[in-house]
C-alpha cells in the first residue's frame, strides 16, 4: 500500500500538473479558456471558475483597446486642424523669432500626431 498509494496520487495529479504547466506557458495576449474535458472532476469547479476570470479580462482589456481607438480618433481632429492653422500662419510675414517659434510649434504638432499614431 505503501508503494501505490503514493504513485497513484501523482498519476491522478498528472493531468493538473500539466494544466499547470499549460497556463504557466501562455503569454499574456492568450487568454482563450482552458481545456474543461481532461480535467479531473475534483478540479473542475475551479477551471470554470477560471475560465470566467479569462473571459472578463479578456472583455476588459477588448474595452480598453476600443477606449485608447477612440480617444485617439477624438484627438487627431484637433490637432489636424492646428496643423492647418499653422500651415496657413506660416504663410504670413513674420519676424524671424516668429518663424522660429511656428517651427517649435510644428515640431510638437508632428510629436503629438505621431504618439496618436502609436495610440
Amino acid at each position: 500500500m505503501l508503494v501505490i498509494i503514493p504513485d497513484l496520487v501523482r498519476k491522478m495529479f498528472q493531468r493538473v500538473a500539466l494544466l499547470a504547466r499549460e497556463i504557466d506557458q501562455r503569454s499574456d495576449q492568450e487568454l482563450h479558456p482552458v481545456e474543461e474535458s481532461h480535467i479531473p472532476t475534483e478540479v473542475r469547479p475551479f477551471v470554470v471558475a477560471l475560465n470566467r476570470l479569462l473571459a472578463r479580462v479578456a472583455r476588459s482589456m477588448e474595452v480598453q483597446r476600443r477606449f485608447v481607438a477612440d480617444a485617439a480618433h477624438e484627438l487627431r481632429t484637433p490637432l489636424t486642424a492646428l496643423s492647418l492653422q499653422a500651415e496657413l500662419v506660416s504663410e504670413a510675414e513674420m519676424s524671424d523669432a516668429a518663424r522660429e517659434r511656428l517651427g517649435v510649434l510644428r515640431t510638437g504638432i508632428e510629436r503629438g500626431r505621431s504618439l496618436l499614431n502609436q495610440l
